[in-house]
């Protein structure tokens, strides 16, 4: 009886160890997630708004900490994770306010403590 409950326990433990392990590789990121990461990372310094191109909400704010989305490979910053809905519904609009913002953000803008 004795090896039964020894041999029942080495094969729970080897069940549940093999299943984590499936876990594990199941929720690492794509490759093409990575990459937005890095892509994503390099942007936010050079973001020219302060506010969401969505709801004009201050990044920040009320709403907490920024939520950082790619579209068509460029950075948009919303207020918050519910404002995706919206760029999704129509990503070039987002993309034409942060177009039209870096377009104000020329020469007349001091660099002196930042690069871009």
């Amino acid at each position: 009886m004795r090896k039964l409950t020894f041999a029942a326990l080495v094969l729970a433990v080897a069940f549940a160890s093999c299943n984590k392990q499936s876990e594990t590789t199941d929720n690492s990121k794509p490759a093409t997630e990575m990459t937005d990461q890095a892509d994503m990372d390099a942007q936010v310094a050079a973001y020219p708004l302060k506010t969401c191109v969505i709801s004009g909400d201050e990044l920040g704010g009320d709403m907490g900490e920024p939520f950082n989305y790619m579209v068509e490979g460029r950075l948009v910053r919303l207020c918050c994770k519910m404002c995706v809905k919206e760029v999704d519904a129509d990503p070039a609009a987002a993309l034409a306010k942060l177009d039209e913002a870096l377009e104000g953000h020329g020469s007349d803008h001091d660099h002196s403590t930042h690069d871009h």
